[in-house]
């Protein structure tokens, strides 16, 4: 907590040209971006605790998946 994180999710199947839909979940301080196949998890999370982070991502042949992590952020 209170410490900077990065994390990555690679895209590995579907068609290039990925969208990220939705996202939920993620601990307070972070955010969710999405760069050509890579999703990236940055910021300073604030709370402790797991959280379970659901993503949503759509591919550019209309296709799309739901993944769920799990972030365990620690004092």
């Amino acid at each position: 907590v209170n410490t900077p994180y990065t994390g990555t999710i690679s895209i590995l199947e579907g068609q290039p040209g990925y969208t990220l839909g939705t996202v939920t979940g993620l601990p307070n301080g972070l955010m969710a971006n999405l760069s050509g196949s890579t999703i990236t998890i940055s910021g300073t999370p604030t709370t402790i605790g797991a959280a379970t982070i659901e993503l949503t991502v759509l591919d550019s042949a209309g296709g799309s998946t739901t993944e769920t992590v799990t972030l365990n952020v620690v004092e």
